[in-house]
């Protein structure tokens, strides 16, 4: 939930996201497909509060979690509830640009979520005060990186390494070679690196990655601490009665 990013190649959408977390938080739960009425989810679970920061919807939505807005904040020594489980009910629903505007958000840690959802990408900030939604060109690609782990210098510098990247794969990496920027960056530099390690006390835990096409996605995930590797594929289905719903996101 602490490093994410987008690219879409030729009719591929693809989503990469590494988790860092603290040593003693438990091991997450691989992605599972969990039914509801109408839909599916497909997700990792994090068993301490049940939320996940990555999530897939059976309509080929897709939404990524970062830790923190804009500005690093001062954590609270209590929240009402887990941001992973915000996203989830933010996603649940068949309008997420409502879901939104309508979620109460008080006493929740900022986070920012990214969303995707038929073509449209969106940028979902709350710092803890106030909602911020930015529309983005799903043309293009982007990086983001956790203001609450990475200094305005640092997530300056993980955007060159990401152009770079980019640039040597002539802007058409594949979904392969995208795990790889996310596992092999700067693998030296455990304080800042695409995989930290800040005295086996924050670390890379995760790395969880979306292939999404018109048609189908695949979700693969690596357990970086029990060195476990899941992968799951479905088909995208939309309802009928969301299919409005899905064009006005």
């Amino acid at each position: 939930m602490c490093t994410v990013s987008y690219i879409k190649v030729n009719e591929q959408y693809i989503f990469s996201s590494n988790r860092d977390e603290n040593i003693n938080r438990p091991l997450a739960i691989a992605p599972m497909k969990i039914e509801h009425e109408g839909y599916s989810l497909y997700y990792p679970t994090d068993p301490l509060a049940n939320g996940t920061w990555f999530c897939v919807k059976s309509d080929g939505t897709v939404f990524v979690l970062l830790n923190g807005a804009i500005q690093k904040h001062q954590p609270q020594p209590y929240y009402r509830k887990s941001r992973g489980l915000v996203l989830l009910e933010i996603i649940a629903e068949s309008n997420m640009m409502v879901e939104w505007e309508r979620v109460e958000l008080e006493n929740i840690a900022p986070f920012t979520i990214i969303a995707f959802r038929s073509g449209t990408l969106v940028q979902f900030l709350w710092d803890g005060s106030e909602k911020q939604t930015d529309f983005l060109d799903s043309s293009k690609p982007y990086i983001w990186s956790s203001v609450t782990l990475y200094t305005q210098e640092i997530r300056d510098k993980r955007k060159k390494w990401f152009h770079e990247f980019l640039v040597d794969k002539q802007f058409h990496p594949t979904d392969a070679e995208l795990l790889q920027f996310h596992t092999q960056t700067e693998a030296q530099d455990h304080e800042n690196g695409l995989l930290i390690n800040r005295k086996m006390e924050m670390l890379t835990k995760n790395v969880t990655q979306c292939v999404l096409t018109n048609n189908e996605f695949i979700i693969n995930h690596l357990d970086l601490i029990s060195h476990e590797k899941s992968h799951l594929k479905d088909q995208i289905v939309v309802a009928q009665t969301q299919a409005l719903g899905v064009l006005v996101c």
